[in-house]
């Protein structure tokens, strides 16, 4: 609506008003279970497997999936394992 208003009368105040009420908008409804927000309904939870958890509502908060997760750095890639960290050597006997 700013964008009409902006092109049709060129009137940067009533635009700046159009923007100020869609960031005083309630949400709107959305898909939600387990607090994740989901664009499609779904039938398991994706948090707890519970069938048929999706509600349609107003969510509390913005959680949306988490993504998966990018894949690591050739730096990262390079370090050892936590496992295969280097340990102190124990002193060596003697050969003689």
């Amino acid at each position: 609506m700013a964008e009409i208003e902006e092109g049709q009368s060129s009137d940067q105040g009533k635009a700046r008003e159009w923007l100020a009420r869609a960031m005083r908008a309630p949400r709107d409804p959305a898909w939600t279970a387990d607090g994740i927000i989901s664009d499609e309904w779904e039938p398991l939870s994706p948090v707890t497997g519970r069938l048929d958890a999706f509600e349609w509502k107003v969510p509390v908060a913005s959680s949306t999936r988490p993504a998966a997760l990018p894949p690591a750095a050739p730096e990262q890639a390079a370090l050892p394992a936590q496992s295969e960290a280097l340990l102190p050597l124990a002193p060596a006997e003697n050969a003689q």
